[in-house]
Order: structure tokens, then sequence, then C-alpha cells
């Protein structure tokens, strides 16, 4: 789920990030300034980096997922 704390509105995303590739579905998300990401890669990142049951916040989240997508160019 990812909430806007300005307006409070939400978004609930299922099966982003399922194990079963072929149950996967996957969004787009575009945010001003910043490249469009996948879903599942905010997902991924969230799980990877074992970040807070709190959750994150988008600037936090989208830092450490410019990251490691600019490190993925690369390689």
């Amino acid at each position: 789920m990812i909430v806007d704390p300005d307006s409070g509105h939400s978004v609930i995303f299922r099966e982003v990030y399922a194990t079963d590739v072929n149950l996967r579905g996957d969004a787009w998300l575009g945010f001003e300034g910043h490249r469009t990401y996948a879903v599942s890669t905010l997902v991924r990142t969230l799980v990877d980096r074992q970040i807070s049951q709190n959750g994150a916040t988008l600037k936090e989240l989208l830092s450490v997922a410019s990251t490691e997508l600019d490190a993925s160019l690369v390689d």
C-alpha cells in the first residue's frame, strides 16, 4: 500500500511481488522528478533491505531503488 502523506489517499497493489511469476502482475509508478518504477521493484527494495515494519518514506525508498537500478544498468 502506498499512502500520500499530504492527502491521505492510498493505493493498494496486490500480487506485484508474488513468488509465482505467472501470478505476478505489475504496475508502474511515475513521480515528478524521478523515473518510472515498477511497483515490484519498490517492494523488492523493501524486502531486500528489510526496511522497518512500519514502512518507509517514498524519499527513502526511491533513493535506495534509484541506486540499485543505476547499478544494474551498468552491469
